[in-house]
């Protein structure tokens, strides 16, 4: 087996494995990676990630949001939405942010967007349109988009070759451009195997840690039960404010407040806008495993 095909079959193990642990994950650990998706596309840091979190939450906070990281956070999950539901890619849809450059690159795009899958795998399409996107963040985006239109993967969770080394990844792409296609091939999809390995593994360090949270739990005495619920929520949804945490528990403000402030302390919830009024507070395990996965793409 030559090193090509053996990459394209981790890959594709990769991306099944996260997939499978992903079903088995808190809905918080499924809006966190497509987070972590949007911040990477154009700004891999905690900060950025930390505003998609509040603007998750509430939209007043999309004002913390820099322009470009909005624009492409609307466009990434309309268009996950629409391949999901069987529709095909544009270029024309991504004209604002990306343009793609000259007629020829954007009918060669078009015309891998199109290809029916039959003809070649996903994983060979999502290769070449990284490789010809005029823009980064595009080939990023496209690629992601068609790896979850294909099958590949049931969710816009990473942005496959995030990881890679934007010089080797430019001589890569230029030899491919030229018909030699093995140098991007296999740095493609080993930096795509090495990105699901690793989001896989973060998200089962959030699935198992249900157990140490219940301990910790139960320091809260009776104040634990509020503490809980509010907990469960979090898990599920991720983030929170403190008025839709008091409506969604049948809670008053004040009852909320302090059940939030609890699990802040014993390291449960984080707060993530470092702001004094409208607070948005987030499952804490989903942030640190979000934290770790931006880490992984700025070293």
């Amino acid at each position: 087996m030559s090193n090509a095909a053996r990459q394209f079959e981790e890959a594709a193990d990769e991306l099944g494995k996260l997939d499978a642990t992903c079903a088995l994950a808190p809905g918080s650990v499924e809006i966190a990676f497509r987070l972590v998706a949007c911040a990477g596309l154009i700004e891999p840091t905690r900060s950025a990630f930390n505003a998609l979190a509040a603007a998750e939450a509430e939209p007043m906070h999309d004002a913390l949001l820099a322009p470009g990281l909005m624009a492409w956070r609307d466009v990434l999950f309309a268009e996950e939405k629409r391949v999901r539901g069987g529709a095909r890619l544009s270029t024309q849809r991504f004209a604002t942010l990306a343009p793609p450059g000259n007629d020829e690159l954007r009918e060669r795009l078009d015309a891998i967007w199109r290809e029916p899958g039959s003809n070649r795998s996903v994983l060979e399409r999502a290769i070449d349109s990284a490789a010809w996107s005029p823009d980064v963040a595009l080939g990023e985006a496209s690629a992601a988009l068609l790896l979850c239109a294909g099958g590949r993967t049931d969710r816009v969770r990473i942005l496959p070759f995030a990881s890679a080394d934007p010089g080797e990844r430019a001589a890569a792409i230029s030899a491919h451009r030229d018909g030699e296609r093995e140098a991007w091939t296999i740095l493609a999809l080993g930096t795509l195997a090495l990105r699901a390995r690793t989001a896989r593994l973060a998200a089962r360090l959030v699935i198992d840690a249900s157990e140490s949270e219940v301990v910790r739990l139960q320091s809260l005495g009776r104040a634990a039960i509020t503490a809980r619920s509010t907990l469960a929520l979090l898990r599920r949804r991720f983030v929170t404010t403190i008025p839709a945490l008091a409506d969604d528990l049948g809670l008053s403000r004040p009852a909320a407040n302090d059940a939030v402030e609890r699990l802040v302390a014993l390291g449960l919830a984080r707060e993530v806008t470092g702001r004094a009024r409208d607070r948005v507070f987030a499952y804490g395990a989903a942030v640190t495993m979000a934290g770790s996965l931006l880490v992984a793409d700025v070293t």
